[in-house]
């Protein structure tokens, strides 16, 4: 946006606009991603953070997809550093915020909340049985009310920090859980999905 500094850096930004029940969810970054809609997700004015409307997942059919699998492979395969960022109004359980693919066997990235407490929990996958970094943020989202996330990651050194609500929430290196693996591809079964846990048995669906 004008006057941002940054503003070509960012890769996608998916806002929620619009009026009641409007569908044409859409990436208002530079990049223009393909966003497609599934399930009951759609545009609400019931609850809003900015401009009166936000983006409604019903926790049971409702996500999105953007771009195609190879959009987002920064996110899992170390060649940039990145900052994922938003607000959610978290009605409690355990739900995907985004995923990739989150499997020991699979290639990807999936960030999400713990049931009952809300911490923020980002999984970083690189082939192989194991092999993935985890991460957990020390402050939760808090139930029923807009909540502000942003994880960080450095690639060099795989730092991560994690920022909830308006305080520092931890910071650290990152946990190797396994043998880390080099890969510079997504798995071709998973695009990334907003509001749904990208496996062969799909869940989490956010609420």
């Amino acid at each position: 946006m004008a006057g941002d500094s940054k503003w070509a850096d960012v890769s996608l930004l998916i806002k929620g606009n619009g009026a009641d029940g409007f569908t044409g969810i859409y990436d208002a970054s530079i990049n223009r991603k393909a966003v497609t809609v599934f399930g009951n997700a759609s545009i609400k004015t019931t609850q809003s953070k900015f401009d009166g409307s936000s983006i409604y997942f019903d926790g049971s059919t409702s996500y999105l997809t953007v771009g195609s699998n190879a959009d987002h492979k920064y996110l899992h395969d170390d060649t940039t550093n990145f900052v994922i960022e938003g607000w959610a109004y978290w009605a409690g359980g355990t739900r995907t915020i985004l995923s990739t693919a989150a499997a020991s066997i699979d290639i990807g990235i999936y960030l999400g909340a713990v049931v009952t407490s809300g911490y923020i929990n980002v999984q970083i996958y690189r082939g192989g049985s194991g092999s993935n970094l985890s991460a957990t943020s020390t402050i939760g989202l808090t139930l029923n009310s807009w909540t502000y996330f942003k994880f960080s990651y450095t690639k060099t050194t795989r730092a991560y920090s994690f920022r909830i609500g308006s305080s520092s929430a931890g910071s650290g290196n990152m946990t190797v859980t396994g043998t880390w693996p080099s890969s510079n591809s997504s798995n071709s079964s998973y695009v990334l999905a907003i509001g749904r846990y990208q496996y062969s048995t799909p869940g989490d669906y956010f609420n």
